[in-house]
């Protein structure tokens, strides 16, 4: 069998050596025999206690497979206690800066998956077809893996030999878990272009590229991946234009017809995008449920003025397909007012079922938290039926109703641009690149259900 259909590139024990069965290896149960439970126990300790103590002892070797990082010794930290990485060598004190590299050893790591890079790497000389696979997957099978560090100083940062994916290094453990330690020697170096210290990418101290953060920590400074324009915007040049609109700033907006609602045209493009990419992925969000508002009930469109920008017209909606005869139109913030604050809900202290932004005119948001819909470039987007019911009725975590629109979302949306931005509401994202996933709604939210509650972000489903 191909040695990359393993999971391993390497054989069990073809690194390190096996080990010979301990002289005072025991008979499990042999007086035992007629008490089962008595049995289980034993083996169960004995289990635990060859776990606790393994006989190959904290060195062995591994292939390196990612890519090595910079890290910082002030952000060493043991995952597991929270406390300062405990450092081998006796003068590390004087050492600032390490490398960090991820190593897999084949008897150790046979379960987990290989990620890309390394599948990548190793196909060089055709010793498998590598997978590409994709980024965020590669990653959380990256950090399955246990990472060793080298330290850096004046006297051999000109002369360091850092280690590259591939290379055979020999590696010390320094806890019990086998979690992370030092690699204490290059054993052998796989072919490729040497890496240069000024070369490394430093390694971010954000939950999606490693570690090393103390969980209790992560929640209040984890950003999240960064919110990013579509890498391809879908051409909307035969979508409907619609009304030039003036937002709560005095700008004045181009719109464009989507799923008969209207939203800014530099949005729609990356919104489109995003859909097209779910859709191609079995994941369907039409019709859009809601996109810019306009402020004031006389301000918003007729239904007739929508049906003649789309019906009997060249356009089509952004899956290639006539607009849908409108029937209604999509409701202004001031009629919302009415629908979720009820008959005072134009007062401004008014108590909503669902937290509603209050109309302003255009010009007044001077100084002023801005709403999304009244800006352009936030929508509410089907994220399905939660349990037989809608979303906003679940304002607790509810993993086990977790929708595969959602799920999607939440893991990709920010591949377009749109992040979450209100703490109370699955179904609302606007268009903000340059900031966080969780910059507005923090990882630990709990309408996130659950998803990045871990030490990394688990993205991508089994295909």
């Amino acid at each position: 069998m191909p040695l990359n259909k393993n999971n391993a590139y390497t054989l069990p024990y073809e690194l390190n050596n096996k080990s010979e069965a301990s002289l005072d290896a025991r008979k499990i149960g042999s007086n035992k025999r007629s008490n089962g439970l008595a049995v289980a126990n034993e083996i169960l300790f004995n289990t635990y206690e060859s776990m606790s103590f393994p006989n190959e002892g904290n060195r062995m070797n591994g292939m390196v497979i990612a890519q090595p990082t910079k890290i910082m010794k002030s952000d060493m930290v043991n995952f597991f206690s929270n406390a300062n990485f405990p450092l081998a060598d006796k003068d590390s004190a004087n050492v600032d800066e390490y490398i960090k590299v991820y190593v897999r050893i084949p008897k150790e790591h046979m379960s987990i998956g290989i990620p890309s890079d390394f599948e990548q790497s190793m196909a060089i000389n055709n010793i498998g077809t590598a997978k590409k696979t994709a980024v965020e997957r590669n990653l959380a099978y990256t950090v399955m893996h246990p990472y060793f560090f080298m330290p850096v100083n004046s006297e051999t940062s000109d002369s360091l030999i850092i280690p590259q994916v591939g290379d055979i290094v020999e590696v010390q453990f320094s806890d019990t878990l086998k979690t992370s330690g030092f690699i204490t020697k290059i054993v052998d170096s796989w072919i490729g272009t040497p890496v240069t210290l000024e070369n490394l990418k430093t390694s971010a101290p954000d939950a999606f590229n490693q570690i090393n953060t103390p969980i209790s920590s992560v929640f209040k400074t984890d950003q999240g991946p960064i919110a990013t324009p579509a890498k391809i915007p879908a051409d909307i040049s035969k979508m409907a234009p619609g009304k030039r609109v003036q937002v709560g700033t005095g700008e004045t907006i181009n719109t464009i017809v989507v799923d008969n609602k209207l939203l800014d045209a530099k949005v729609t493009p990356h919104l489109v995008a995003m859909f097209l990419a779910a859709k191609a992925d079995g994941i369907d969000f039409s019709p859009l449920t809601s996109g810019f508002r306009v402020g004031f009930i006389k301000d918003n469109l007729t239904v007739e003025e929508l049906n003649e920008l789309t019906q009997g017209t060249k356009y089509k909606n952004w899956d290639g397909n006539p607009y849908p005869k409108a029937t209604k139109v999509g409701k202004s913030q001031e009629k919302l007012r009415y629908v979720n604050c009820g008959d005072n809900g134009m007062d401004r202290d008014a108590k909503c079922r669902i937290a509603t932004a209050y109309p302003v005119r255009p010009g007044a948001w001077k100084g002023k938290k801005k709403s999304g819909h009244m800006m352009g470039n936030g929508v509410d987007v089907n994220v399905g039926s939660w349990g037989g019911g809608p979303s906003s009725k679940i304002k607790n975590a509810r993993p086990d109703l977790l929708t595969k629109q959602y799920r999607w979302l939440s893991l990709n949306a920010w591949k377009y641009g749109f992040i979450r931005t209100v703490r109370s509401e699955r179904w609302h994202w606007e268009y903000l690149p340059g900031k966080g996933q969780f910059s507005r709604v923090p990882r630990d939210n709990p309408l996130w259900d659950s998803q990045f509650n871990e030490s990394f972000a688990n993205y991508e489903e089994d295909e």
